[in-house]
């Protein structure tokens, strides 16, 4: 991908942000990704790997009410409905 980085200054927050100008003809269809499988799978390792950090944040948090709740949700899973 050619094109120029250019820096810009969020007017709110005054973050820095970085852009990239593209040449004329460039289309988001140069940014596809050539297999869509193999950035599913990427994507949903991904996914993964954030719910377990979640999870792993809830209980570092508090570990008695993590605890708590995934007893519940086990009961629920083993008592018919």
């Amino acid at each position: 991908m050619d094109g120029d980085v250019v820096r810009l200054i969020d007017r709110e927050t005054g973050e820095f942000l970085l852009a990239r100008r593209f040449e004329p003809g460039f289309s988001l269809l140069n940014c596809a990704h050539s297999n869509l499988k193999t950035w599913r799978d990427l994507r949903g390792s991904l996914e993964r790997r954030q719910t377990v950090r979640t999870l792993g944040r809830r209980f570092h948090q508090d570990p008695m009410a993590y605890l708590r709740s995934f007893e519940e949700s086990l009961i629920n899973q083993a008592l018919p409905a």
